[in-house]
């Protein structure tokens, strides 16, 4: 919230990052605080070293190594099946926060792919989605925006900006008009 202090705020995120348990829990604090830092348009460098180590700490192996670590090793295919869930998810948002910064770097072709490797391991989230429909307004693709915002706000809550957009994409792809859109979001509610 004050963006002229940067001072206090890396040390306020080295402070976090250190104190974090090693593992999963420095991984999701990296990813985070990258994420807080390129929402309000601050530090972005070190946005980029956390979000990025934090991308490439978290791989399959880590996470069952973490498992194996914490005595968590699923015994059966349903319980195999949630940890690959809940696998995906996570990285899929450590991912999210990584394209977030890229984003707000101006990279948006780079901000797309990780968003795609996102979208796949976790098609649901409204991170990810949210982020994705930025991107698709951005260039100009409102069809691939809407559907984006659409799953974004199924799934959680858009950000005002988002949700401007949202509305705009709306109206630009329903000649002007927002008429039907409560109507299609609950159908797209009821299908998934």
């Amino acid at each position: 919230r004050l963006p002229q202090r940067l001072s206090d705020i890396q040390s306020q995120a080295r402070l976090l990052i250190g104190q974090a348990d090693a593992g999963l829990d420095s991984i999701e604090t990296r990813a985070e605080i990258a994420d807080s830092l390129a929402n309000a348009g601050v530090n972005l460098a070190e946005a980029t070293s956390w979000a990025s180590s934090a991308a490439a700490s978290l791989t399959e192996a880590r996470w069952k190594q973490w498992q194996r670590d914490h005595h968590q090793v699923p015994a059966d295919a349903a319980a195999q099946a949630e940890s690959r869930r809940q696998f995906n998810e996570s990285r899929a948002e450590v991912l999210a926060a990584l394209a977030n910064v890229q984003w707000h770097q101006g990279e948006a072709k780079a901000a797309a792919a990780t968003l795609r490797e996102a979208a796949a391991l976790d098609p649901g989230s409204d991170e990810v989605n949210a982020l994705r429909g930025e991107v698709a307004y951005a260039a100009h693709q409102p069809l691939i925006a809407l559907d984006a915002y659409e799953r974004a706000q199924l799934a959680g809550e858009l950000q005002p900006v988002q949700h401007k957009h949202f509305f705009a994409t709306y109206q630009e792809t329903h000649h002007g008009r927002l008429d039907g859109l409560e109507q299609a979001l609950d159908a797209r509610y009821a299908t998934s």
